[in-house]
């Protein structure tokens, strides 16, 4: 190799100085999806009298007065009710970017550093 031909730098001369650099861009790309649907169901059922009417009827089954006594309850009530459902859909997007710029270099110059002995 010639004293003068040290890629990536320059190089005057291997006496006097000698410098070699190296430069890029370092880039970062996180990326994450989250999706998810939701769906709630709400019913709900109210009696509009508040209580249900109940009548009670007594009878024999057989002939009186020595038949079976039964007792017989009729009720009756008025309900109303209303059911509900919700579905909804639900996404989240999040990353990371980074970029940077990096240069990494070394430089001789003669007479700059103490001479190595073996």
């Amino acid at each position: 190799m010639a004293d003068d031909a040290v890629r990536g730098g320059e190089c005057l001369s291997a006496d006097e100085r000698c410098m070699l650099e190296a430069a890029g861009k370092l880039g970062l790309d996180l990326r994450g999806d989250l999706d998810a649907l939701a769906t709630a169901t709400a019913e709900r059922e109210v009696s509009l009298l508040g209580q249900p009417l109940r009548k009670y009827v007594w009878g024999y089954i057989g002939v009186f007065p020595k038949g079976l006594p039964v007792k017989i309850e009729i009720s009756a009530d008025l309900l109303a009710g209303a059911s509900g459902n919700f579905t909804g859909p639900a996404s989240l997007t999040t990353g990371v970017t980074g970029n940077s710029f990096m240069r990494c270099g070394a430089e001789y110059t003669a007479g700059a550093s103490q001479p190595w002995s073996a």
